[in-house]
C-alpha cells in the first residue's frame, strides 16, 4: 500500500478510517460496522478514534 510508504503510522490509521467510512451506505455508517470492518474491538475503536481527535 502507497500510503504506507508516504504517510505515518497516525495518517495511514486516519486514512482507513476515512476509506472505511467512505465505502458505507449512509444507513451504516456506524460504530460497530466500522469497528468490524478495520477488524477492532468496539473498545479498541473507540480508543483510537479519541487518541485521533487529540491530534
Amino acid at each position: 500500500m502507497l500510503e504506507q510508504i508516504f504517510l505515518v503510522k497516525q495518517d495511514v490509521e486516519k486514512y482507513r478510517m476515512l476509506t472505511v467510512i467512505k465505502s458505507l451506505p449512509p444507513r451504516e455508517v456506524n460504530l460497530s460496522n466500522i469497528s468490524s470492518r478495520l477488524q477492532f474491538t468496539y473498545d479498541e475503536f473507540t480508543i483510537e478514534v479519541q487518541r485521533v481527535r487529540r491530534k
